[in-house]
Formats: C-alpha cells, sequence, structure tokens
C-alpha cells in the first residue's frame, strides 16, 4: 500500500495534471471541444479519489499491524528525524 501511494503522489497524479492542463490548453487554442477538458479533469478527480482510497488503506494496514505487534512501528522517515 505504500509503495502504491508513493506511484501515486510521484507518478499518477502529476501525470493526470498535466494531462488535464493540456486539454486546457488544446480547448481554449480551439482545437478540441469542452469535453475533452472535461474527461481529464473527471480523470484527475478520480485519481486523486483512488489515492486518498490507497492512503486510508495504507494507515488502516499499519495500525492492525502495530496493534499486532504490540507497539508502534518505525519507520525511516520516523527514525532519522
Amino acid at each position: 500500500a505504500e509503495q502504491l501511494a508513493t506511484f501515486f503522489c510521484d507518478k499518477a497524479i502529476p501525470l493526470a495534471e498535466q494531462n488535464a492542463e493540456g486539454a486546457q490548453r488544446i480547448y481554449e487554442a480551439g482545437e478540441e471541444g469542452v469535453l475533452s477538458v472535461i474527461d481529464a479533469q473527471r480523470e484527475l478527480h478520480a485519481m486523486r479519489k483512488s489515492y486518498i482510497g490507497v492512503l486510508r488503506d495504507y494507515h488502516i494496514a499499519k495500525a492492525e499491524l502495530e496493534q499486532a505487534m504490540g507497539g508502534r512501528i518505525v519507520t525511516m522517515s520516523q527514525g532519522d528525524t
């Protein structure tokens, strides 16, 4: 789940944002209709919604693991600070 969340944050969402921005520019140039902009924005929102679901699943799994182990899990980012 952590790797999937990282993928969404680092790759999928930025790509969807670029796609939405590109669709907006093409629409403003008069080369495409508004439906391409709406589709790109819908895809971006779906990607963000999926990312939120992945984060939820990650934190639930982490909490369940901590409960099963009887304590907090120290991750690299927490241990370094």
